[in-house]
Order: structure tokens, then C-alpha cells, then sequence
């Protein structure tokens, strides 16, 4: 064993004996800053993903070209690089290395959960009687994995494409391929629809059963030593799967899941941690006091898409506002975090197999619907 490599080992065991609680909020804030960097258009212009360790994209620099990136995750994520001495020992005080060092322990914490939870998705999918349901255990199951990795290994699928066979796992002829149109609207057992089961435009071939595809990226996922084996694995899979599908499962993937991640990024825009919790507390206090007549019983969300303009309203009511900062920039930045995430959290709770009138609310310009379409269309244009 190389020296470097018993290094790591020893950073590994070192890593593994921090506060658990310390532990958690350093894959918290790294997540969370991946999903921000995702959206940054200067880290896809500067070529930089995940394991990226030119100088433009090392995590100090991108805090400089992705300002909004800060108070996501970014900052714990550059402190703990810079202050922990194992890491720092290890590499030598290279920049460059300890990042690399520490996207390898993040790829192990990765690789840990997927393997762990591997039959929890096994279980999901099999009882999943609906493609809502179905995205959510794919979506569940990916949430540990960094935003950037799940990208790359996306783009790979893309470009790859699914795998071509003469046959389908049922012993079907792959070619010609059925009609939506002939079945229903959907594809017979051993073909896809595509480019998502709830948008069935055409049938693809399905080389491989569901349970097979699982058991394959199981064993892959067990192998994946590092991160660029961990992204062949996940590209492997995407590949095999409806693109629309696998694209909605890792939008809400990359969503912050649990009060704790919700917290971490409301906190932030409330002012931070030195008085933020005290503004987040007051704040979140008068949103309720809102929004709770209007939504009903907790672990209800109502179906009557006229209440959904009141809720909203309520982020903008000046009682709420003066309970979320002390100046009108922090209120506008606090409240509106709140808005955001509850937003989120009412599509992850509420809007379970895809069809519930629950998915169309949204509080953000530009809406869903005519006037939100052309705004779209607008914003091209410029």
C-alpha cells in the first residue's frame, strides 16, 4: 500500500471518529452546496463537475464566481477544508489535493448510503403502483448523492443512450416496437415509455427487467471505489430508464429533504447563525399562524386550488415581513426563503403520485399556466 493511500486510510478512520452531529453537517453543507454550484452558470462555463480540480473550480474560487453559492453549504465545506489539520497533513497544504482528498471521503459517505439503502429501493419500486411513487423512491434514494456527481453521470447516459437488443427481457422482438396507441396509451411489459411513463410518446425496448437493472447497479454501486466508478454505475442505470423520469427523480433528489437541510438554508438567508435563529423562529411563528387555517390539519394540504393565491399571500403580509428581519432587505430575503421551502416541502409531502392538485402550487413567478408560459417564452427572448 502506497504511502498516500495508508494516509487516507488513516484521514478515513480520522473522519469516522468526528462528532456525529459534526459529521452530518459537513455532508449537509457539501450537498447543499453542490445543488447550488449545479445551477451556477459560471461553474458549467468555467468546465467544472464534480472531482474538477483545476484552480477555478477548487470551492474557495467558486465562492468568488458563484456569490449565491455562500450561505448554501459552500462556506462550511471551505472552512473544513482549510482547518482540518489531518486533512491539511495529509495533503501536504496542496489546494488542489484536499479537495481531492475530501471528494474521496465524500464518495465513501456516498457509496455507504447507496449500499445500505439499497433494498429500501428494491422495496419502494416493487410496491410503487404509480410513476409519482416510483420517482419518489428513485429520488429518496439519490438524495445522498452530490448534486454534481448525478449530473455528470446524467450527461453520460444521454450521450451513451439506452443499450440496444435484439430481444426485450420477455423474449419480446424489439423491433418493430409497439404503439402506445395500440396499448392503452402505454407500453406492453418489456418496453418503456418515452420519454416518461406519464408522457408515453413512444416505446422503447427494455433490455432488462426492473429487478435486474437494480441488482446490477447494487453490485456496481458495491465495486464503485471512487467517485468516477460511482458515476459509470448511476450512468449506467439512467441510461436503462425513461429520460424524463430520471430527470424529475434527480430534480427532487437535489432538494433539501427533512427539517434540518430546510433549516440550515432558511437560517442563512435570515441573517445566519448568530441571530438568524431568533428571526427564524418569529418568522416561521407568523407564517404559521397564516397559513395554518388555510392549509387545515397538519399532514393535509387542501385540494381547492383557490386557496392556494391566500397561502402565497400570506409570505407578503407586513406582520409576517416585520417578524422575518430588522430592514426590509432581510425581511424580503428571510420570508421569501420560507416561501421557497415550503413550497418544496408541500411538492415532496402532497404531491405523491404526480396527479394531485397539490403539484400546481407554486408561489413564484412566473406560474404554471398561460401567463407564466409567455413569460417563459419572454425571458428566451432576451
Amino acid at each position: 500500500m502506497t504511502w498516500w493511500a495508508n494516509s487516507f486510510k488513516a484521514l478515513h478512520s480520522d473522519f469516522e471518529r468526528l462528532d456525529p452531529s459534526q459529521v452530518s453537517d459537513i455532508y449537509i453543507g457539501f450537498n447543499l452546496c453542490q445543488s447550488c454550484l449545479k445551477e451556477c452558470k459560471e461553474y458549467h462555463e468555467m468546465g467544472c463537475g464534480f472531482d474538477v480540480l483545476k484552480e477555478e473550480c477548487l470551492p474557495e474560487a467558486l465562492l468568488e464566481s458563484c456569490e449565491a453559492c455562500d450561505g448554501k453549504g459552500c462556506e462550511k465545506v471551505v472552512e473544513f477544508i482549510n482547518e482540518n489539520e489531518a486533512l491539511n497533513a495529509t495533503a501536504g497544504g496542496d489546494n488542489a489535493t484536499k479537495v481531492g482528498i475530501f471528494n474521496d471521503l465524500i464518495w465513501k459517505a456516498a457509496q455507504h448510503h447507496s449500499v445500505e439503502d439499497m433494498d429500501t429501493l428494491k422495496d419502494c419500486i416493487a410496491g410503487a403502483a404509480t410513476v409519482g411513487l416510483a420517482e419518489k423512491c428513485l429520488s429518496s434514494f439519490l438524495h445522498p448523492m452530490p448534486a454534481t456527481l448525478l449530473d455528470k453521470a446524467l450527461d453520460i447516459a444521454k450521450t451513451v443512450g439506452p443499450p440496444a437488443c435484439a430481444k426485450s427481457y420477455t423474449g419480446a422482438e424489439c423491433s418493430p416496437a409497439p404503439k402506445p396507441e395500440e396499448h392503452g396509451g402505454s407500453c406492453p411489459q418489456g418496453f418503456m415509455c418515452m420519454p416518461d411513463p406519464s408522457k408515453c410518446e413512444q416505446c422503447a425496448c427494455s433490455c432488462n427487467s426492473p429487478g435486474d437493472k437494480l441488482t446490477q447497479l447494487s453490485t456496481c454501486m458495491t465495486k464503485a471505489v471512487n467517485p468516477d466508478s460511482g458515476i459509470y454505475c448511476l450512468a449506467e442505470m439512467f441510461a436503462q430508464l425513461p429520460p424524463d423520469f430520471v430527470d424529475k427523480a434527480i430534480e427532487e433528489a437535489n432538494e433539501p429533504a427533512g427539517a434540518e437541510e430546510h433549516y440550515s438554508q432558511i437560517v442563512t438567508a435570515c441573517g445566519g447563525d448568530e441571530n438568524g435563529t431568533e428571526t427564524v423562529s418569529s418568522c416561521l411563528q407568523q407564517v404559521e399562524f397564516c397559513v395554518r387555517p388555510l392549509q387545515g390539519h397538519p399532514g393535509e394540504f387542501p385540494s381547492d386550488f383557490t386557496k392556494y393565491q391566500p397561502i402565497c399571500e400570506c409570505f407578503r403580509k407586513p406582520e409576517v415581513l416585520e417578524a422575518c428581519g430588522e430592514d426590509e432587505e432581510t425581511q424580503k430575503e428571510c420570508a421569501g426563503a420560507v416561501q421557497k421551502h415550503y413550497e418544496m416541502h408541500v411538492k415532496h409531502k402532497y404531491c405523491v403520485h404526480n396527479t394531485e392538485v397539490a403539484c400546481e402550487f407554486q408561489c413564484q413567478w412566473p406560474l404554471p399556466g398561460f401567463f407564466g408560459d409567455v413569460a417563459k417564452a419572454g425571458a428566451k427572448e432576451e
